[in-house]
């Protein structure tokens, strides 16, 4: 399950890992690994509200797939998949924000968009919300786990209430989005059901896509050794340009290794369509117990923050780590 959404940079960032030519700390030479990481999740400090590495939890059921966007004046908004505990086969997406890392949600989680489509048969969930011009785009998953579907939707309250569109869904048998609107092209980063890979649409208006039918990033059995032999998948990309003019893509996705641990990878691309691994064999967030899912960054140009789902005082929270 997985949302994403594109952070409207100019990729200028250098050094720490934050840098488009940043090839000492991994990957091949000239390869954009901004906001690659590597990173790591803050230690419980009991002088801060926060119950670190998380940054939003909800009682009564479990986050995940987290859609996060700078907030005016400081903080970070948040867009989520929500499902109330002990039910598996209902979903809803919710919102809160929060005014830092270190602080507890300033506006707590609560229901942003409900499933009332026939299409979507109860469930909602992995929004990828960007920035567009001066409303908020989200492209969401919907319909049963096994049959998924990606609609859209958009908003002209920041991200408050939202409008779907009439034609959804847009994109069948697919799920766990992430979009990018760029040179008046939309892009659309998906995962199929009962397929191996993380696949690309395209989109001239951001409503029809043609789906490409060759995964863009696959898994790597070859390489047993590395963090995502046996699946990948809960892809979120970033794209900008350079000050030179030249356009720059990265993105995040889960691994599975062959004892079925899960961490988070990064690869940079200069098209899109061909990428290569940072760091090689390794992860950016190393995989544990629990295990991290559906990674979003937000990137700023001396640091990275990368917010994922994970279970806590068993049920799934949102966390976050961080870079430098």
């Amino acid at each position: 399950m997985r949302e994403a959404r594109w952070i409207a940079l100019v990729l200028v960032m250098s050094g720490c890992g934050l840098g488009i030519t940043d090839s000492p700390s991994g990957g091949a030479d000239n390869l954009p690994t901004s906001g690659a990481g590597p990173y790591g999740k803050p230690e419980l400090d009991f002088d801060t509200p926060a119950d670190e590495p998380f940054v939003v939890e909800d009682a009564g059921g479990n986050l995940y797939d987290p859609a996060v966007l700078h907030r005016d004046g400081g903080g970070f908004r948040f867009w989520m998949g929500r499902q109330p505990d002990n039910v598996f086969d209902q979903s809803e997406i919710w919102r809160a924000e929060i005014p830092a890392v270190t602080e507890l949600p300033d506006v707590p989680p609560t229901p942003a968009m409900l499933p009332d489509q026939s299409w979507e048969v109860g469930r909602v969930a992995a929004p990828a919300v960007i920035e567009d011009g001066g409303r908020l785009v989200m492209y969401y998953e919907g319909g049963a786990p096994d049959a998924p579907s990606i609609g859209r939707a958009e908003s002209s309250d920041g991200g408050v209430t939202w409008q779907k569109e009439a034609g959804n869904p847009l994109l069948a048998d697919a799920a766990e989005p992430t979009a990018v609107h760029i040179d008046g092209q939309w892009y659309l980063y998906v995962t199929r059901p009962g397929q191996v890979g993380i696949f690309r649409a395209t989109s001239a208006d951001g409503l029809s896509f043609d789906l490409d039918p060759t995964p863009v990033i696959a898994p790597r059995p070859d390489l047993p050794e590395a963090f995502d032999p046996v699946a990948v998948s809960d892809p979120f990309v970033i794209a900008g340009r350079t000050e030179a003019g030249q356009l720059h893509w990265g993105i995040f996705f889960n691994g599975i290794d062959a004892s079925g641990d899960a961490a988070i990878g990064y690869a940079g691309s200069f098209d899109g369509v061909a990428w290569e691994r940072f760091g090689g064999a390794d992860p950016v967030l190393t995989d544990g117990s629990p295990a991290e899912y559906g990674p979003t960054a937000v990137l700023e140009p001396s640091r990275g923050f990368l917010f994922y789902q994970q279970i806590g005082q068993q049920r799934q929270r949102i966390g976050v780590a961080l870079h430098p």
